[in-house]
């Protein structure tokens, strides 16, 4: 990111707010499982896993709802410990949960 030069509205700050969202099925149908596993597969290979909570599991309304988990992952080849939200969003079909789209934030 390019940096500004220190003017009336100050320095630049460093912390960065970042937000990922990812719709799964853009015809808004949900994927087979192994789309699913593959998208998340590449999502997570890069990091390092060092834990991760399921925070939250709620049905926001009948038929779709969604998991929210608390990651704590490295980035291959650095030490620094990040940590992240991340939302599963799924849909009811029929008898099983899909998931239906992924969203992040730091």
């Amino acid at each position: 990111m390019p940096r500004r030069a220190p003017g009336r509205h100050g320095p630049r700050t460093t912390r960065r707010r970042w937000s990922v969202r990812a719709r799964i099925s853009p015809s808004r149908f949900p994927l087979g499982r192994p789309q699913a596993i593959e998208l998340l597969r590449r999502y997570f290979r890069p990091a390092e896993e060092r834990g991760l909570d399921v925070t939250a599991i709620r049905e926001v309304e009948p038929g779709r709802g969604f998991v929210e988990l608390t990651r704590r992952y490295v980035v291959a080849g650095t030490t620094e410990l990040r940590h992240e939200t991340v939302f599963l969003g799924y849909r009811l079909i029929g008898p099983e949960w899909r998931l239906v789209e992924l969203r992040s934030a730091p």
